[in-house]
């Protein structure tokens, strides 16, 4: 009996674990914002970004919007854009894409919780794993940076998003 039931659990294992297809191209664009001082650690602070071009018809080339199965989250980067700033002063970090004609339509794409103290001056934020091809598959998209913070802004920065997303196939 042992032994079906560990058959059966590997089973439901191996079929759980599904390739996400062929990567057909990689969408990547930046996008700055800035966060001034004295914004208090008691609220939530949201940055939107509006009209931000993803140059999806670029990176697609010649690929239809038929053949892909799905637009994936891959990388994000946060860094200052002019000074090294130390990240230590923030808790949690959302990005969001929101639909320009349907502000109801909006995805979480990248976030990190908590930012553990260590001093550093880029955060790597982690993907999430839903397909954002209804978000992202257009040339225009607004994104929304949520902030929660350890401690109070120390000064006004700069921040630069480096954002990277994966087309993969229909498979």
């Amino acid at each position: 009996m042992r032994v079906y039931i560990f058959l059966l659990f590997t089973l439901l294992l191996s079929n759980s674990c599904q390739d996400e297809g062929t990567v057909l191209f990689d969408i990547e664009f930046e996008v700055d914002f800035t966060t001034p001082a004295s914004l208090d650690n008691l609220l939530t602070h949201y940055f939107p970004i509006q009209n931000v071009q993803t140059f999806f018809s670029s990176f697609a080339g010649g690929t239809s919007i038929e053949s892909i199965g799905s637009i994936r989250s891959a990388s994000c980067t946060i860094e200052g854009v002019f000074n090294p700033v130390d990240y230590d002063f923030i808790r949690e970090i959302s990005v969001f894409a929101i639909d320009p004609q349907n502000s109801a339509n909006r995805k979480e794409l990248f976030f990190i919780d908590p930012n553990i103290i260590n001093g550093d001056t880029k955060l790597d934020l982690f993907s999430t794993i839903s397909n954002h091809k209804d978000l992202l598959s257009k040339d225009i998209v607004h994104l929304e940076v949520r902030l929660e913070l350890r401690t109070f802004a120390p000064d006004e920065y700069d921040h630069r998003l480096k954002l990277r997303f994966q087309a993969f196939d229909s498979e």
